[in-house]
């Protein structure tokens, strides 16, 4: 499970050594995502590609996660962009999102 939260408040755990944190802005913010485990960073870097490139929709970083964790995206079925990165399809969350903003709506 990854975590998100402000920049120096992230979670800590006993065995923090195997935590990863990876750091980034969203709206001017500093937060840091915390995966569990090395083997959980390909999907937390495209996490936070995603929450990046959601900035000018969603003023608050919530209803961002919000949105990635709750919305099936047309075209792929009852996918949500969640179920998308879990697959490793972060590419086509992200090829949805330039779709969806020039107006081709799937």
């Amino acid at each position: 499970m990854i975590e998100v939260g402000p920049i120096g408040h992230a979670p800590s755990a006993p065995n923090s050594d195997q935590r990863l944190e990876l750091p980034f802005v969203y709206n001017g913010a500093g937060h840091v995502v915390t995966v569990p485990t090395k083997s959980a960073e390909a999907f937390a870097r495209a996490f936070i590609a995603v929450l990046i490139d959601l900035q000018g929709s969603f003023p608050r970083i919530e209803d961002a996660i919000n949105w990635i964790n709750t919305v099936p995206l047309p075209g792929y079925g009852d996918d949500t962009a969640r179920d998308l990165l879990e697959q490793g399809r972060g590419r086509s969350v992200l090829n949805y999102l330039d779709a969806f903003r020039r107006g081709a709506h799937a």
